[in-house]
């Protein structure tokens, strides 16, 4: 209650308070908009993750509580592609959309597995990302196979087996979440 108030200081508003309902609003706006999480059916069972980090933006990051637990969402604006981390709770499903302006033919690396998506406006949707911890790699143009998007990304993507040691350990000679590369490069 102590973090957003009525108005930018008391000489301008003597009678607010430290917890007033329309200074919260830009918390609000950030999950919604910056971070994309919003609704797609009532109850969050279906939920749309657009991330909208804009041309200066580089990073973004949070937890939002839903009533089907917490949705979690890092997004980071990366020099030749946008990468997603996230946290589905068990029971949702998410349709996830990735700026993808002046691209041709871009594809998405979803846990290590190419993902062609749908191209809409400006976006790529990718749909029926289930529960689970998920890395989501966009290429703006379309590579020949997922070994070739692992090189350029900035880290070997586990999605949900980053507990694994055979798949995500650092010794591990991995390409995706089903097979390895077997290049003789530990990740």
């Amino acid at each position: 209650s102590t973090l957003t108030t009525g108005a930018w200081n008391f000489a301008e508003k003597p009678n607010m308070d430290w917890n007033h309902a329309w200074g919260g609003a830009p918390g609000n706006l950030m999950a919604r908009f910056v971070l994309g999480l919003r609704p797609i059916t009532a109850g969050f069972g279906q939920v749309l993750i657009q991330p909208q980090l804009g041309k200066t933006l580089n990073y973004a990051q949070g937890v939002v509580p839903t009533i089907r637990g917490p949705v979690g969402i890092s997004a980071r604006n990366a020099p030749g592609g946008f990468q997603l981390l996230l946290q589905i709770p068990g029971n949702v499903t998410a349709t996830v959309m990735l700026p993808v302006p002046g691209a041709t033919n871009p594809v998405a690396l979803v846990d290590g597995e190419i993902s062609s998506g749908t191209l809409t406006d400006k976006w790529l949707m990718v749909t029926n990302v289930g529960a689970g911890h998920h890395a989501i790699w966009l290429n703006p143009n379309h590579a020949s196979s997922s070994a070739a998007l692992d090189t350029k990304s900035p880290c070997g993507w586990s999605g949900t087996n980053a507990a694994k040691p055979a798949i995500a350990g650092p010794a591990a000679d991995r390409r995706s979440r089903n097979s390895v590369d077997a290049d003789g490069a530990a990740n």
